[in-house]
């Protein structure tokens, strides 16, 4: 069925759905036709899947076109918009696990920087840097630094 109005299309495809001549599939829809010669809407299956075996002539009647009976291409409409709201609904969940696995990632950078700085500095700068570390913080550490540093002269 052709038509110059989209909603008759629509409206055509309903009923064949109640009737039974269409499955409700997400690959059924209204086709554009107007660039062409002939112009106007029309049923049409994405997947090229509609049933024209009993076409009789060149002009499509309302009872003629379907789907076929064992469609590989069939998507269930009601199954594609459930999984329309599952996706909205945990799209928040995956945005807030992803803002603060960004954040752990920051922090981590944050705390590892003097790490990698200090690993890339030469020994004896490292040694400068540790030693009178462990004097301020460990002051009962000192005589036994002094007592090593006397048995190596």
């Amino acid at each position: 069925m052709e038509s110059l109005n989209p909603n008759d299309i629509a409206r055509d495809i309903q009923e064949g759905v109640k009737q039974g001549r269409f499955k409700d599939c997400l690959n059924l829809c209204v086709g554009d036709n107007r660039g062409y010669c002939t112009g106007g809407f029309f049923t049409h299956c994405k997947k090229s899947a509609l049933d024209k075996s009993s076409f009789k002539g060149d002009i499509i009647t309302v009872g003629e076109l379907h789907c076929p009976k064992d469609c590989h291409f069939f998507e269930s409409r009601l199954e594609a918009q459930l999984e329309e709201v599952v996706k909205q609904r945990e799209k928040p969940k995956r945005e807030r696990s992803e803002r603060r696995r960004q954040r752990f990632d920051n922090i981590v950078r944050f705390v590892a920087a003097p790490f990698k700085w200090f690993g890339q500095l030469p020994w004896q700068t490292q040694l400068v840097i540790i030693i009178p570390a462990i004097l301020l913080f460990s002051p009962k550490w000192v005589p036994v630094l002094i007592d090593l540093i006397r048995a190596k002269k």
